[in-house]
């Protein structure tokens, strides 16, 4: 994307082989590995959660879906800017099919992990403050089906960006372009309204709503059960926190691309800042693992038995037993 906007010669061509080329890089290895780690606990504790009868959780299945597709993601704008920087040519350059596939699902990864967290944080309010949507609706099988669905919705949303892009009569590949007049208002109007006004200031709205009420809840809840209030303080704030890193590391990228491309387009040093913004998006992908092994109790226990080969499901002693409720 931000490679169109690129001077023929980097400003600071050190800072941004760094920002460009080997944190991305970084990101995508060390995202990965630790979202996969995260999708795998998630998995093991839903398991464990039905093998001993427990009241089975919804939350859970939002932050798998939310991690894998982090994962999906940086392998999409992330990578294709890394290799561009480091070999002079981007996948987007070599193959217009690529071109075509990364133009949609390098949004379309933008905008299911920003769904999917905003349903982890409903989710978890409506949990706090209905009984009814706890006991009929908070179930895994039904977020399952609407984790799907939201994914279906997406892909008729998303999916004209596979018609973008083009092969110019000197044989170069333009992306995120069409000679199609009336493609090329629809893409405008896509990264104005949708991409910018409804996947980020509305979900980021309905976001801090969410974690507002969760907050008042637990500010009034009763501690009956002390150790069920301090399981739902923890998770209420892990997602409280996630959102407010996703927003500010996110919205930066947002308002680049957008509103604010006019005016850094022709900037000095405009290659680099677009690359930052970039980086900044794509490094809120890869912090789940962060949120989740800091306030989820027994996470490093979980994950440690990954490692020795231990059934999640087991009635060993020692094994935790919290859950996301």
């Amino acid at each position: 994307m931000w490679q169109q906007f690129s001077p023929e010669k980097p400003q600071w061509p050190t800072v941004e082989l760094i920002i460009v080329g080997i944190l991305p890089l970084v990101l995508v290895l060390v995202g990965t590995i630790c979202n996969m780690g995260c999708i795998i606990v998630l998995l093991s504790r839903t398991h464990r959660n039905n093998c001993r009868s427990h009241q089975p959780t919804s939350t859970n299945v939002y932050l798998i879906y939310l991690c894998f597709v982090d994962t999906v993601g940086l392998y999409q704008f992330n990578l294709d800017n890394a290799i561009g920087n480091l070999t002079g040519k981007s996948i987007t350059d070599r193959s217009l099919v690529a071109c075509k596939l990364i133009e949609f699902t390098g949004y379309y990864t933008l905008h299911l992990p920003v769904m999917y967290l905003t349903m982890a944080t409903v989710d978890r309010t409506f949990m706090l403050w209905s009984s009814a949507y706890k006991r009929k609706i908070a179930r895994p099988k039904q977020a399952w089906k609407i984790c799907i669905l939201i994914a279906g919705i997406f892909v008729v949303t998303d999916c004209f960006l596979l018609a973008l892009g083009y092969r110019a009569d000197d044989g170069s590949i333009q992306c995120y372009h069409t000679t199609n007049a009336v493609l090329t208002k629809a893409f405008n109007l896509f990264i104005i309204w949708f991409h910018l006004v409804f996947m980020s200031m509305v979900s980021f709205v309905v976001m801090i709503i969410s974690t507002v009420l969760a907050i008042i809840k637990l500010i009034r809840l009763p501690r009956v059960n002390e150790a069920a209030y301090l399981r739902n303080k923890r998770i209420s704030v892990m997602l409280g926190l996630m959102c407010a890193a996703y927003i500010l590391l996110t919205l930066p990228n947002r308002l680049c691309f957008t509103v604010l491309a006019p005016l850094l387009e022709d900037s000095s040093g405009s290659n680099t800042i677009f690359a930052l913004s970039d980086l900044l998006t794509y490094l809120a992908s890869s912090l789940n693992f962060l949120f989740l092994s800091v306030s989820v109790k027994g996470f490093w226990r979980d994950l440690g038995n990954l490692f020795i080969m231990k059934k999640f499901c087991s009635n060993t002693i020692g094994t935790t037993t919290d859950i996301l409720p």
